[in-house]
């Protein structure tokens, strides 16, 4: 197995996920025995990724909820930066919408738990600002979490005006909020 993380920590075990900014593995802890998810940004430039895999590593530590992936450990090492969240034996919502149909008395618990998760994170000013289908993930039991806060926006003075800038439009295109997309102030509307 690949290893990563100080001293080897972290032994990669295969890949279970890939978005535009990184690649997820299912990795083993070494040091506490457990498995975890241990994400990479996809581009080896350690002065950049260190601070967009920190500030996302620092977002998901300060939202401790059941419907939320907690974050276990963030670094870098000489592959670039990383964080390592709980390991979730499951599937992204839009693979599950792609091969199970729901029934219309199943699909309100995951969506329920969705909103839960987003109400914990709007509650101490954290709007995801890509909220989608591929970023949320339902376990065995169709319990829902949500993942990837990383270009999670910290709006901590909600007196202030925080506007997406044209030069940092971030998103998924067809997910994005009008707010978004125009460059309008975002609020906990913009996940919503």
């Amino acid at each position: 197995h690949l290893t990563a993380g100080p001293a080897g920590r972290y032994e990669l075990r295969h890949q279970v996920g890939e978005g535009g900014s990184g690649t997820v593995f299912k990795a083993w802890d070494t040091q506490l025995q457990r498995f975890v998810a241990f994400k990479r940004l996809k581009n080896p430039d350690l002065s950049e990724n260190a601070d967009v895999i920190l500030q996302e590593a620092k977002t998901l530590a300060a939202l401790q909820h059941p419907n939320i992936l907690t974050v276990f450990d963030c670094g870098a090492d000489e592959q670039g930066a990383f964080v390592v969240t709980e390991f979730l034996e499951g599937d992204p919502l839009d693979e599950v919408v792609a091969e199970t149909r729901f029934e219309a008395g199943t699909v309100g618990e995951p969506i329920m738990q969705i909103l839960e998760g987003l109400i914990a994170a709007h509650h101490i000013h954290v709007i995801h600002r890509d909220l989608k289908p591929a970023n949320v993930m339902l376990d065995e039991d169709q319990n829902a979490y949500l993942a990837d806060f990383g270009i999670a926006k910290n709006i901590s003075d909600p007196d202030l005006e925080h506007k997406t800038q044209i030069d940092e439009m971030v998103g998924t295109p067809h997910y994005m909020s009008p707010e978004q997309i125009r460059s309008l102030t975002i609020k906990p509307q913009t996940d919503i």
